[in-house]
């Protein structure tokens, strides 16, 4: 890949973009001007959507299981726009979309591919939808994720068109506003106090932000938005040994780290199953393991392995 990138001088606020060149993670710095030839060129695969503008601070994008989402805005904008066209093969419109992100689902008890997560660039409004596809390329749910503030805090919509459930977490007048809806019932609940307060692919963020603790042995405790119930709950996360995750094999990268997020009350974890998830050294989430974002048709709760890809 080539990755635009900008630095003093340079530095455009709307042109900014990565082309795929070959398998290989090769780089190359390219001008504003540059940029904006790669985009109006004729022919050209790339839309506006693909270029974006970065300073000094970078970000990612990712999220959690008993979250929603599985991938943070700090990945998205992390000194890399994520914008080249994906090629998948379903017969769908998710096939025809460009995407940035992409998550594989195996159920964890036959490794079969249950569902695929589609994460596209971020927008002109700070904001990023992720589309969940059956194995087939059908699009079944949706979610928007909004960044407006500190990228542990994202906004967020999701709907589940199978049984019109939906879930959200908004700011209303700087307090937070949960909600959970289905059967033709909502629940509702306002946090007063949000500082601090994670919310969805927010926990991305987290252990990106609190990197150099966690890989030095720290453990790190956060308050946790759980949109469904609705309330906040305290999690815990820690980094581990790769032979005392579930994630590890010789045929992954030796380099990465593993962690493992759990309630952070000792009673609470015995009744809880822990979640594993393993960081790229780039600090790119590339595997989760624990329960699923989603239900199944049948909406019952399952476990999962996801596997990650950049584009």
């Amino acid at each position: 890949m080539s990755l635009i990138e900008t630095s003093g001088d340079d530095f455009f606020p709307t042109a900014c973009a990565i082309e795929r060149l070959d398998v290989a993670d090769k780089f190359q710095v390219l001008s504003s001007t540059q940029a904006e030839t790669l985009l109006n060129s004729l022919g050209s695969r790339y839309t506006r959507g693909c270029f974006t503008g970065y300073s000094d601070m970078a970000f990612r994008f990712q999220d959690l299981s008993i979250m929603s989402t599985t991938i943070s805005i700090n990945t998205f904008l992390r000194k890399v726009s994520l914008g080249a066209l994906l090629g998948f093969t379903a017969a769908s419109a998710v096939a025809n979309q460009n995407y940035a992100v992409t998550g594989t689902a195996y159920n964890q008890n036959d490794n079969q591919v249950v569902y695929r997560e589609f994460y596209t660039a971020v927008n002109s409004n700070n904001e990023v939808t992720v589309n969940y596809a059956k194995p087939d390329g059908t699009t079944f749910a949706t979610k928007t994720l909004i960044y407006k503030g500190d990228p542990t805090q994202p906004e967020f919509e999701f709907h589940d068109q199978r049984d019109d459930e939906k879930t959200s977490a908004q700011f209303r007048a700087g307090r937070l506003v949960l909600s959970h809806s289905l059967n033709f019932a909502t629940n509702e609940k306002t946090i007063m106090n949000n500082a601090g307060l994670v919310i969805d692919a927010g926990y991305d963020a987290f252990i990106q932000k609190n990197w150099d603790q966690l890989t030095s042995g720290k453990k790190q405790t956060y308050e946790y938005a759980l949109p469904t119930i609705p309330d906040t709950t305290r999690l815990q996360v820690r980094e581990v040994p790769a032979k005392d995750t579930p994630l590890a094999t010789r045929q992954l990268p030796s380099d990465w780290h593993y962690f493992l997020i759990r309630p952070a009350s000792k009673f609470s974890a015995i009744f809880a199953n822990p979640i594993y998830v393993a960081y790229s050294p780039e600090k790119y989430l590339m595997r989760y393991y624990g329960k699923a974002p989603i239900d199944n048709d049948k909406g019952k709760e399952f476990n999962v392995r996801i596997e990650y890809e950049y584009w």
